[in-house]
């Protein structure tokens, strides 16, 4: 029972540390791989249609990919809407990993998102303070 407290008693302080570092890790690597799409954009549209084989709307899934890969890591960043934007990026992650199922950073890549979208944020956040700002005015 000590143990446990005095493991709890180090841990606890350093979740708010792990939740920032998680959501700016994910944010940087979906972020760079939007900007990457938006520097070259025809080949972006050539990747959708001809290397990942989207028959259907390969220009509208082109640019809600882009979107998606530069709107949710800003979110993510700042820790607004934090677990929509994490569950977001999950799914995509599977998407991606459903395309390219060699890479296995993709299974990291779903686990940090998973727990961030399952814990939420913390005290290191925009949600957080904004939550606590609306309960305090009840």
């Amino acid at each position: 029972m000590i143990l446990c407290s005095y493991v709890e008693r180090i841990t606890k302080p350093l979740i708010p540390l792990w939740d920032i570092l998680a959501r700016f890790y994910m944010a940087r690597i979906f972020f760079k791989s939007g900007l990457t799409k938006i520097d070259d954009w025809e080949g972006t549209l050539w990747l959708f249609k001809q290397e990942y084989g989207i028959n259907f709307m390969p220009t509208f899934m082109a640019y809600s990919a882009t979107a998606l890969e530069l709107i949710a890591p800003v979110l993510l960043f700042l820790g607004l809407g934090t677990r929509v934007a994490a569950a977001g990026l999950t799914l995509f992650s599977v998407c991606i990993h459903l395309t390219y199922p060699a890479f296995h950073e993709h299974y990291f890549w779903m686990l940090i998102l998973s727990a961030i979208t399952l814990y939420g944020p913390s005290t290191l956040s925009l949600d957080f303070w904004l939550l606590k700002r609306r309960s305090c005015q009840r």
